[in-house]
């Protein structure tokens, strides 16, 4: 499967702007992943300034706390399906891995939406002994 999107942890933005050390590292992996043509999503963003570092030095996605805690299924939904996008004819290949157990409650629903992709592939563990199927698509 192809590479195109670099994600950097939390663990390595959360102390910035206070540590400089994490500051050129975090510089040095933004700067690697787009010389290798590959996107960079940074978690864990709680601050304007982690923000505003990033921007700067050119993180394509940021997600975190600063924007929104997690939110459950039923509230991003809607949100999703407001934002009108059209369904894409073709994507890169996906994939997607579900915990099924009784603490992952929307399994299912989230194997059912992702499934509708093009090109995607669904890797389900199950922990249940009410397991009926798993499930791949091409």
């Amino acid at each position: 499967m192809p590479l195109d999107t670099l994600k950097i942890d939390r663990s390595f933005i959360i102390d910035i702007p206070n540590s400089p050390q994490d500051m050129e590292i975090v510089q040095a992996i933004i700067v690697m992943a787009h010389t290798l043509r590959l996107k960079v999503v940074t978690e864990g963003v709680e601050t304007p300034e982690q923000l505003e570092f990033l921007s700067k030095f050119g993180s394509d996605y940021v997600q975190g706390y600063l924007f929104s805690t997690p939110q459950p299924l039923e509230r991003i939904l809607p949100l999703v399906r407001q934002m009108n996008l059209p369904v894409p004819t073709r994507t890169s290949p996906s994939s997607l891995a579900v915990d099924t157990s009784e603490a992952a409650s929307h399994g299912q629903q989230s194997m059912d939406l992702f499934g509708e992709l093009p090109d995607s592939n669904i890797l389900s563990a199950y922990r249940s002994p009410r397991a009926q199927r798993s499930r791949a698509n091409d």
